[in-house]
């Protein structure tokens, strides 16, 4: 009997083993680190408990090892390594707990396995905002709501009574507008190509002017209905001074309402219709009330300078706020506007109708010490007070001061603390608060929220040169610490949507620019932006922009349009996995399009599909072309289904055009902008070739661990405006450390851009040397210079090459990828056929010089010095950007010391010109024409031979400050080519 008692004993013992005396702790954690290394950086995993006990290896964490993104297959391997290090039996079970987490509670789900149920799988029927398209989406986002915010904003400092960006401005940019460089122009377009409907509590609309019409007070243009609709109390009314805290824009007026009708021939009409003094893309909002029995398809029409857009909004939701539909082109003085009607697909209900605004406008409320209102030309101010409004426009302003011009409470924008606490209320705690809060109070509106998804980029500094890289954090816990959503799913989802969108961001990154980018946490952390919505919420920390290795590529465009497509696609895979559908990523921009004349009146206009290497399905099935004549905006295009469409046109208009591919995901980005006119009685027909495809980051430097920054051509190439840029970089020395968000250390840039849009390439300069050809009596067409080519069409009066800011650079610190040089070899083999055909040729840009002698081949060089007949002599010819013509041999530009200016400094009209070359002529019959005015540096060539002649430019034509500068240039150009013929 004491024998079996015996053995009770010791197989208790063996059973529930420290086995901290054989292995320890420390080498067990020594084991789970390098392991944890080769899937992300996360900070150092510890072990606090290591036993067998009761037949089972038991293993405590802390909360670490749970930062990475470990699926089944990962755990299995996992528990076999502890098994290994603590040599038990490779059988034996193994229990492992994080932070206070079961590990198997936060596994990641894989095509085999899921954890817990979605927290949605049911698309909104009647989406709150639905624009009518001209193709139909399957795998796409179509009826799903996504809240979104970047980051930041300017906001007011209660004690330093001053209005000021929330971070500091380091690297050229400051948090506030970098992730808006990130949003404005590529993540939030790319969700809504995809069908989804995304709201912001931030401005969205650059433009700085503003129209409202009200059916209160209609100024600036007119306000007019049917006797169907009926006046009711409630809505926005219109007022001349700023709004201080607690003002609801939407409760000091009125609105119109009307009975559906469901024969559209019976409708009644509402109108609003501005008078436009500025011509312009204006982002158009709507507003209405919302009643219980609204009807979900309200019928907008949006008549803007192009074509007419058509609308349905779901009025059961969002009432009393501001209604994004889209950006459109408006001209001054012509008729346009929005249209509403009360009739409806889907039978009885109320239609309601209140403001529409036309713009983004400047900022509007008011901070400070209460006071009695005054107006000065440029801020509404408080006499005999603090009290004023920001002075910038409000798409820089933080979450807090929108929401309020939105019609949200101040219960949501304000925050209260709890009661008895020393809290002092600031702007900076309401901004931070307020973005959680308006997600649930959408919630409440009836808004189907699926996600809530913040984008910021404040993660850390190192001091070697190295990638911060990626962290994603969520929340398991709520405000009041419950761990499930509202319906029964736990806030663990959360976790899948930050492992998609991480996931994607790496390997897209990693693939494409930056081996060495660094995959974070996905951290679960109670932060206010995670914890407060009642929906899966993630805070994407993309990189840092305080560490110079992460804005060499946070800087660049390129990288900006992939990591928003790596966003975008996180969140369509999450959402489609949710209901278990297949999902369809929308393609990439066309390529090699270009535009021929087949005859006196009809054009052909051809592309190519792009290939996306990184996503299967992101295949082109057919294409969306739309056309604009003249001043117009574009109209609402023609889909086919080739790579090709021939168009018939009026003869002397100008006529654009841009084309999007679709698929079953929606639709790119658009292409480059390439025109065309045919004139009736031409003197020939000009090729213009768009050469300038360059968008890049500001160029930089690294010196050890010592010196770095952005020195040299300012905010670098954008794609299309520059929304990040506040100045140049000032302190490059990296160990002169932060004391406030004045005095930043290293990083420390100037301010004097930061409340202005600069531009970058919009990819659409054809048709301003198009107007000028065409007034000199030629035709003219176009293409991309990708197009070039031994077979392409050569027979081409004159080949007008626009380099514009093209020049050789790359991207990547560890894999450069090298881009963007202004000559290949197949666009020299295309002009030498066209010169011998006699065609003339004209090229300009900043770096044809400079990009060919300091970066190109020998071969080239010759190339060109034989076939264009100049030389490359300084990169750095002009600051004041002013050329003058001179006396010359071959007589070209007529009259002598004839100037012109170009722009060379970052501003809101062109690119700039920083660095334009210096070219002197090379071989006989070449001359120099035009020098800089500063310094007698030749600025142009021209060559007259005996088959053709050619002008080189050292500087962009499109940059010159006005048309009618260009005009007169290339009307000399032209002139000289017809007198040498």
């Amino acid at each position: 009997m004491k024998r079996c008692w015996l053995y009770v004993l010791i197989i208790s013992f063996c059973f529930n083993l420290d086995i901290s005396g054989q292995v320890s702790r420390q080498v067990v954690a020594e084991a789970l680190n390098e392991w944890v290394s080769n899937y992300a950086a996360v900070h150092p995993v510890r072990v606090s408990r290591c036993i067998v006990k009761e037949g089972v290896l038991r293993v405590t964490t802390n909360e670490h090892l749970g930062c990475v993104a470990l699926r089944r297959d990962d755990v299995d391997t996992l528990k076999c390594l502890l098994r290994k290090v603590c040599g038990v039996s490779s059988h034996m079970p193994v229990h492992i707990m994080v932070g206070g987490k079961n590990l198997e509670d936060i596994i990641l789900p894989d095509s085999v396995y899921r954890r817990c149920n979605v927290y949605t799988s049911e698309r909104c029927e009647h989406p709150w905002v639905k624009r009518k398209l001209p193709y139909s989406l399957s795998g796409a986002l179509e009826g799903r709501h996504i809240a979104f915010w970047a980051s930041h904003g300017y906001h007011y400092d209660v004690d330093k009574d001053r209005w000021e960006w929330q971070r500091a401005r380091l690297l050229q940019t400051v948090e506030d507008l970098f992730t808006s460089s990130f949003s404005i122009p590529y993540l939030v377009p790319m969700l809504e190509n995809s069908g989804a409907v995304v709201m912001q509590p931030r401005e969205r609309d650059l433009q700085t002017e503003m129209l409202i019409l009200d059916n209160d007070i209609p100024t600036g243009g007119t306000f007019k209905y049917g006797h169907e609709w009926k006046r009711k109390d409630g809505g926005y009314a219109t007022q001349e001074r700023a709004y201080l805290t607690g003002e609801n824009p939407f409760t000091k007026g009125s609105h119109i309402v009307a009975e559906a009708v469901h024969n559209e021939d019976d409708a009644s009409y509402v109108y609003w219709m501005p008078r436009v003094k500025v011509s312009g893309e204006y982002g158009i909002y709507v507003s209405y009330q919302s009643y219980a029995n609204s009807i979900v398809d309200a019928q907008y029409e949006v008549i803007h300078s192009g074509d007419t857009s058509h609308f349905t909004i779901n009025q059961r939701m969002g009432g009393g706020s501001w209604v994004y539909l889209g950006s459109y082109y408006f001209r001054k003085g012509e008729a346009c506007g929005v249209r509403l009607s009360n009739y409806s697909a889907h039978g009885a209900g109320i239609v309601s109708a209140d403001a529409v605004r036309f713009g983004g406008g400047m900022g509007n409320i008011a901070r400070g010490q209460l006071g009695s209102y005054v107006r000065d030309s440029i801020n509404d101010c408080i006499a005999d007070s603090t009290a004023h409004v920001s002075g910038v426009a409000r798409w820089m302003e933080g979450a807090r001061y929108y929401l309020q011009w939105n019609g949200v409470p101040d219960s949501v924008y304000v925050y209260r603390a709890p009661e008895g606490s020393k809290y002092k209320p600031n702007d900076y705690t309401d901004d931070l608060t307020c973005r959680g809060k308006w997600v649930n109070y959408l919630l409440k509106t009836g808004v189907p929220v699926d996600l809530a998804l913040a984008l910021h980029s404040d993660a850390g500094v190192t001091a070697l040169d190295s990638i911060i890289g990626t962290l994603l954090i969520y929340s398991s816990k709520n405000d009041a610490k419950e761990t499930i959503y509202a319906n029964g799913v736990s806030r663990e989802v959360a976790r899948e949507l930050a492992d998609y969108i991480q996931s994607e961001i790496v390997n897209d990154v990693r693939h494409i620019f930056a081996p060495e980018w660094t995959r974070r946490s996905l951290y679960d952390k109670s932060y206010s932006e995670s914890r407060v919505p009642n929906v899966p919420a993630v805070i994407v920390e993309l990189l840092s922009h305080q560490n110079y290795s992460d804005m060499h590529y946070g800087h660049d465009p390129r990288f900006k349009f992939l990591v928003s497509r790596s966003i975008y696609k996180g969140v369509l895979k999450y959402l489609h996995a949710q209901d278990s559908t297949t999902y369809c990523v929308h393609p990439l921009p066309v390529c090699d399009f270009s535009i021929q004349a087949c005859g006196e009146d009809e054009l052909l206009l051809r592309w190519k599909a792009r290939i996306d290497s990184l996503e299967p399905t992101a295949i082109a099935r057919r294409y969306w072309v739309q056309c604009k004549v003249n001043e117009d905006g574009w109209d609402n295009g023609v889909m086919v289904d080739t790579c090709e469409l021939h168009v018939r046109v009026k003869q002397g208009e100008h006529y654009a055009f841009r084309v999007m591919a679709v698929n079953d995901g929606g639709c790119s980005f658009p292409s480059e902008v390439l025109r065309a006119c045919l004139q009736k009685h031409a003197k020939g027909c000009a090729l213009v070739v768009n050469g300038f495809t360059r968008t890049s980051g500001p160029r930089g430097f690294q010196l050890d661990s010592t010196y770095a920054g952005f020195w040299g051509d300012g905010c670098g190439m954008a794609y299309g405006a520059n929304v990040g840029y506040v100045g140049e970089q000032y302190e490059f020395r990296k160990d002169v450390s932060w004391q406030d968000d004045d005095a930043p250390g290293f990083g420390a840039s100037y301010g004097d851009y930061e409340k202005i849009i600069t531009c970058g390439n919009n990819m659409d300069y054809v048709g301003i040397h198009g107007k000028s050809i065409a007034r000199a009596g030629y035709s003219y067409v176009s293409c991309s210079a990708s197009v070039l080519d031994s077979v392409y069409d050569c027979n081409y009066t004159l080949v007008d090459l626009i380099l514009g800011g093209q020049r050789r650079h790359s991207l990547g610190l560890r894999k450069a990828v090298v881009m963007d040089s202004c000559f290949s070899d197949r666009m020299l083999d295309y002009l030498e056929r066209s010169v011998r055909q006699g065609c003339n040729i004209l090229v300009s840009g900043e770096n044809v010089g400079s990009d060919v002698w300091e970066h190109g081949s020998e071969t080239q060089r010759r190339r060109l010095e034989q076939l264009l007949h100049y030389r490359h002599h300084t990169d750095h010819a002009s600051r004041k950007g002013r050329v003058e013509s001179i006396s010359n041999q071959i007589h070209c530009f007529g009259k002598p010391k004839k100037g012109f200016c170009f722009h060379t400094e970052p501003n809101i009209h062109m690119y700039a010109a920083m660095h334009p070359d210096g070219i002197v002529p090379q071989g006989d019959g070449a001359c120099s024409v035009m020098r800089y005015s500063e310094n007698k540096i030749s600025a142009a060539v021209a060559y007259q031979g005996e088959k053709y002649c050619c002008c080189i430019f050292g500087f962009p034509i499109e940059c010159l400050t006005s048309q009618a500068e260009i005009d007169m240039l290339l009307g000399e150009v032209v002139r000289f080519f017809e007198q040498s013929k």
